[in-house]
């Protein structure tokens, strides 16, 4: 059997495909738990909220990664919850995306 890793690596190398698709894959496809929606926009918002700034892709494995094995529910339950309001948050300040390269 293939391990998550060399799976996730693997949907990673093809064009146009990237964390966030290998977290899928791994979630619905598969039922792998250990990869979470790296880079989902939801997760973007809400570590933005907590940050107060905004923040970039990537920086979403550091949310997922305390819940180790199981970071891929523990990714869909913080969407939802932050989707209905169930996450306690910091007071509510207006985050701006960051300007395009062209701007």
């Amino acid at each position: 059997m293939l391990s998550t890793a060399k799976g996730a690596a693997f949907i990673e190398r093809q064009r146009g495909l990237g964390p966030w698709s290998a977290g899928v894959v791994c979630l619905e496809g598969i039922g792998r738990y250990e990869r979470g929606l790296v880079g989902d926009l939801t997760l973007v918002k809400l570590m933005s909220r907590l940050r107060g700034r905004w923040v970039e892709a990537h920086e979403t494995a550091e949310l997922l990664a305390p819940y180790g094995e199981w970071g891929g529910l523990a990714g869909l339950y913080l969407v939802m919850g932050f989707k209905n309001g169930l996450i306690p948050l910091p007071e509510e300040r207006p985050v701006r995306f960051p300007l395009p390269a062209y701007a």
